[in-house]
């Protein structure tokens, strides 16, 4: 199921993501796209794990959340601010 769905997504995502960006930004968008879906995959096994736990704690989901979301909004900036500092290629 879940290499079903992911390969029905997955291509869509990267479409609507690169059609929404002006062409020098594709390579920003991509990285960031790609960021975010493995962040994604990270606080899903962090829930998957903490669920069947004993006894079941959302502590843990909690911080992976917030630990990811840093993470992602730290290369989320990094990215943007390089690309701001690069010349634009056309």
């Amino acid at each position: 199921m879940i290499g079903l769905g992911a390969g029905v997504t997955t291509p869509a995502m990267s479409l609507s993501v690169l059609d929404s960006v002006q062409k020098h930004q594709s390579r920003l968008a991509s990285g960031i796209l790609n960021s975010a879906r493995q962040m994604g995959g990270v606080v899903g096994v962090a829930v998957l794990g903490a669920l069947p736990g004993d006894p079941v704690s959302m502590t843990g989901v909690r911080t992976a959340e917030f630990v990811a979301a840093e993470v992602l909004l730290a290369a989320s900036l990094v990215a943007l601010s390089a690309s701001r500092s690069r010349p634009s290629e056309t």
